[in-house]
């Protein structure tokens, strides 16, 4: 519920939603992005502002838990997708459709669908039920997206606003017969095989995972400073160039998906989830960044690669398993 803003002494109102706490709480909560919205004000054609003045009209305070809040589905560190309420969805656990017992609210719980019942307790989604839910919560970002009315910039020379592809749906066939010419690593032990997370060659662009040997104080004689000690460098050998990126992807199947009608910018937001028994994952992305190719129509290319995250030993040490490489040109 919301209360009367104080119009007097708050013009502005600003409220944490429960993902936002959530966040803050478990010390990953950061402000990148700022949206605006017209959701609120009344327009008036015959005004000279074009709109209504807001001070002589009852306003609410900013509401924690809007529909509208949920429009990317976070995950918890492994990738599973962790959501307080997904709004507009509904399951009953019970025999009866209208049982006030059994109907509430629809969370997602590492990457698991539950039902809270009104007493307090809560019921694991399973089955067909299941399987009816997942397509309405993929779907369910765009629907906030919109209902959120952002204020945008129409381009002047484009003559509509529609974002239209080539497709809708790509299939990769992965059998026992091809995986071995797919996968890089088709079958491992992940505490055994796998190359931890620091070692990867897809973040060796990133300082956090370069190698870097201590060294001493820089001295006259060593303006660089002088290696401490000369520790082994165990990082894969780093993709710097896009050829490296072409030998790296060359071989594996690919599918090609085409903006048929997007904006001049192609200004896009993606997210990637695997559906896999009774569980939702999102993926985790990596932006490798932009590079230059020899293609005269698009020379620019960036790549994103998408997988997941397991933990690979005791230790707690990491490993990126990467699923898909994304190339936007």
């Amino acid at each position: 519920m919301s209360g009367i803003l104080n119009s007097k002494q708050r013009f502005v109102d600003t409220v944490l939603t429960a993902e936002g706490r959530r966040q803050l709480a478990s010390g990953e909560f950061r402000i990148e992005f700022a949206t605006f919205s017209d959701n609120e004000i009344f327009y008036d054609g015959g005004g000279p502002s074009g709109s209504i003045d807001l001070s002589n009209i009852i306003q609410l305070e900013a509401s924690p838990s809007l529909p509208t809040d949920i429009i990317t589905l976070e995950t918890n560190l492994f990738g599973n997708v962790v959501s307080s309420v997904i709004p507009g969805l509904k399951v009953v656990s019970g025999s009866k459709e209208d049982d006030p017992k059994t109907d509430g609210p629809v969370n997602i719980l590492d990457g698991k669908i539950v039902q809270f019942t009104n007493s307090g307790s809560k019921n694991l989604i399973t089955g067909s039920a299941y399987d009816d839910l997942v397509e309405g919560i993929l779907s369910s970002s765009i629907g906030n997206f919109n209902r959120i009315d952002v204020i945008g910039t129409t381009d002047p020379l484009s003559d509509n606003n529609n974002f239209d592809l080539s497709g809708q749906r790509v299939v990769f066939d992965i059998t026992d017969k091809n995986v071995e010419s797919v996968c890089a690593l088709p079958r491992a032990n992940l505490a055994r095989d796998a190359e931890s997370i620091y070692q990867d060659r897809r973040l060796s662009h990133l300082d956090n995972f370069k190698y870097l040997p201590p060294r001493n104080k820089a001295t006259p004689s060593a303006p660089t400073g002088s290696i401490l000690y000369n520790y082994p460098n165990n990082n894969q050998s780093e993709m710097l160039t896009f050829e490296d990126l072409e030998n790296e992807i060359r071989f594996l199947p690919s599918r090609e998906i085409h903006f048929e009608e997007t904006s001049m910018g192609n200004n896009i937001i993606c997210q990637l989830f695997e559906v896999s028994g009774e569980k939702l994952t999102k993926l985790s992305a990596i932006d490798f960044g932009e590079f230059n190719s020899n293609d005269p129509a698009r020379p620019t290319k960036r790549f994103f690669f998408a997988g997941k995250i397991f933990p690979t030993d005791k230790f707690g040490t990491k490993t990126y398993a990467n699923m898909f490489t994304l190339e936007f040109d």
